[in-house]
Parts: structure tokens; sequence; C-alpha cells
């Protein structure tokens, strides 16, 4: 098993590996005013679009 990195990047690039075959797990980054940098991960078909993006 891996340990999650502090850099969100790594990590994304980790899950995008992983999931790369499944079309219906959907990663996001946001970056906040302050300039934070979030990542969402969520199956798509189970999630509403419309509160993904307007958060």
């Amino acid at each position: 098993m891996r340990t999650i990195s502090s850099s969100i990047g790594e990590n994304e690039a980790y899950l995008r590996e992983q999931f790369n075959h499944c079309s219906d797990i959907v990663l996001r980054t946001f970056t906040l005013r302050d300039e934070t940098v979030l990542l969402l991960i969520y199956l798509d078909g189970m999630t509403r679009l419309q509160s993904v993006a307007t958060g």
C-alpha cells in the first residue's frame, strides 16, 4: 500500500494511473482564493453535476 503524499499533484497522478480504465471516476482540481489546491474525486453518475460545478 502506498502512503499519501503531501503533494496534490503526486496524489492526482497516482490516482489517475490507478483508475485510468475507470471511466466513471472523475478527478478535478480546484484552487481557492488563498491558492489552496483541492483535489475532488467522485463517481460519475452518482453525483449531481450541478452540485459539483457550483460547489
